[in-house]
């Protein structure tokens, strides 16, 4: 026997398989962003700071191109 008691074998063999998760849980994420097709401005504009940019653009070309009542 090596000398430890149950609880410590248990709370070790927990914090190997924890790391060794948190190890492939870290390399999956860098391999995701790593190979991440997803352009940059794709992201930004589905972003709501995006959204709204795209709704302010819309409606000043909106404005721009309205007629100002002369039917």
């Amino acid at each position: 026997m090596n000398g430890l008691t149950v609880q410590q074998r248990r709370a070790l063999r927990y914090a190997l398989t924890k790391a060794a998760g948190d190890r492939e849980v870290q390399a999956a994420e860098q391999l995701k962003h790593a190979s991440s097709s997803t352009p940059t401005l794709q992201r930004y504009f589905e972003s709501p700071r995006g959204v709204v940019l795209m709704l302010i653009v819309g409606l000043a070309i909106f404005v721009m191109f309205a007629p100002v009542g002369s039917l």
